[in-house]
């Protein structure tokens, strides 16, 4: 069965449905330059699939994901991982708030930008 584009994210993401509706969010160079709704995905392209358990925190990975570098995802995929092998509980509301965070953090050091320690 060929897996059918829900939407595209960017150029290196985007989001389909597994065989029960759920949204999955696939990443991969290049999977979603020039694709539409309703394509066909190329799955030889797919290097990851994300799959949140709350709809609100896959809706904004999304939204994070479409303004970040894939880098930063993958980054906090290793992060997640390593954590949870280690027997830590970690929420998939993780992916979005380090995303997030690291993206915001590279974003003021390209800027010069410091913020001061209060500790």
């Amino acid at each position: 069965m060929a897996v059918k584009i829900v939407r595209v994210l960017n150029t290196n993401a985007v989001v389909s449905s597994d065989q029960e509706g759920r949204e999955l969010i696939i990443t991969g160079a290049g999977i979603g330059f020039k694709k539409k709704k309703g394509e066909n995905l190329d799955e030889a392209l797919a290097d990851k699939t994300y799959y949140l358990e709350s709809v609100d925190d896959s809706r904004r990975l999304q939204e994070v994901v479409k303004e970040i570098s894939e880098e930063y995802l993958e980054i906090v995929s290793r992060i997640v991982k390593t954590a949870r092998e280690e027997g830590l509980k970690v929420r998939d509301s993780l992916y979005v708030t380090l995303t997030d965070h690291i993206n915001s953090a590279v974003d003021r050091y390209r800027e010069n930008i410091a913020l001061k320690n209060m500790m």
